[in-house]
């Protein structure tokens, strides 16, 4: 073969090795850069939903009128937001992971974001009775779905998700201190 041919079969395994998984045969300094990005952007929206809920559930208990409870619920907002951004980067991470590995795709971005859930359970499982396992499976695999749902529908998805779960914290405050109000508590 002439130099040239060699040259024009190097680059055809390339893209034909690039072209099955995305990411992974390019250059790993790429591939590192965009984790190391999706893993930061997975830390900022992370930390920045887990104090919306966390205003959302302090005005749930205020329109209740459980004052007290706002306030000890807004002394937590500096922990929730490290622990979302922790758990973001984390979830975030293991998505950018999967992707490059697995190739990019709406069901491998939601492999990635229960990985971290599928990775916890497994080394639970001895520690949990079979009825309890298969609980906490059927509901990774629920959240999977969910998730990768969610990625189908690119944006309008994710909204859809984060508007509804600070929905539910608001409403869930607002019913339980209404009905701890009732009790006399």
């Amino acid at each position: 073969m002439t130099p040239a041919e060699v040259a024009e079969a190097d680059a055809y395994t390339r893209l034909v090795s690039e072209e099955a998984t995305p990411g992974v045969t390019g250059d790993l300094v790429e591939v590192v850069g965009d984790t190391l990005e999706t893993g930061a952007y997975g830390g900022a929206m992370g930390g920045g939903l887990a104090v919306v809920h966390r205003i959302a559930q302090a005005q749930g208990y205020r329109d209740a009128g459980r004052h007290d409870l706002a306030a000890a619920a807004e002394e937590m907002l500096a922990e929730d937001a490290a622990k979302g951004a922790i758990n973001g980067v984390v979830r975030g991470t293991s998505v950018a992971v999967t992707q490059a590995i697995l190739s990019a795709n709406p069901l491998t971005a939601g492999i990635g974001l229960v990985a971290p859930d599928v990775v916890m359970l497994l080394t639970q499982q001895d520690q949990l009775s079979e009825e309890a396992f298969t609980n906490k499976a059927l509901g990774v695999a629920g959240k999977g779905a969910v998730a990768t749902a969610l990625a189908c529908a690119g944006p309008i998805g994710w909204i859809g998700l984060a508007g509804w779960s600070i929905a539910c914290a608001y409403g869930k405050a607002n019913e339980q201190a209404s009905s701890s109000r009732m009790r006399g508590i």
